[in-house]
């Protein structure tokens, strides 16, 4: 199993990336992907200008084990994501994905955020916010935080288009 980190590989993100893998059939058991997602992520795919990746605060390992159960990574560059391991909160990982996916201004990317964390992450680098109200977070805290729109979820893959490429 690799590690990728900006330091080096600690044993515990080892260990909490093995843990991950072991548990990833009881996660497409438990788990699902929001819906529409898959739609959204495949639709995206045939727009030339748009690349796709992940910001988040899991580990890459862990992300990907959870990309990977819903069938979520292969629309992804990864590559050009940031990951928990990298940065201790939203704003430095936003800051790693413009720098790894080379996007300059960053008024031209989108972020899809489901925390105010996320919203205030972006809009500390001048990333246009799209709430996406998973039910962890509401519409109206995503707003409150920031973000440009919101959606209740990503099943209206034309809407969320035109959110994220116009």
């Amino acid at each position: 199993m690799e590690c990728v980190t900006v330091g080096s590989c600690s044993s515990g993100s080892r260990a909490l990336g093995a843990a991950h893998v072991r548990r990833a059939a009881e996660l497409r058991v438990r788990g699902q992907a929001l819906p529409g997602a898959r739609q959204l992520l495949a639709a995206l795919t045939q727009r030339p200008e748009v690349r796709q990746t992940v910001m988040t605060g899991n580990i890459r390992t862990a992300a990907e084990v959870k990309l990977a159960a819903f069938d979520l990574e292969r629309e992804l560059d990864l590559d050009s994501g940031s990951f928990g391991e990298e940065a201790d909160e939203q704003p430095g990982l936003v800051r790693v994905a413009l720098r790894r996916s080379d996007t300059t201004p960053a008024e031209q990317a989108a972020l899809l955020g489901d925390t105010p964390a996320d919203v205030r992450g972006g809009l500390a680098h001048g990333v246009r916010v799209i709430g996406v109200a998973t039910g962890h977070t509401s519409a109206a805290d995503l707003t409150a935080a920031g973000a440009t729109q919101v959606l209740p979820d990503l099943a209206d893959t034309e809407r969320a288009l035109r959110l994220i490429v116009g």
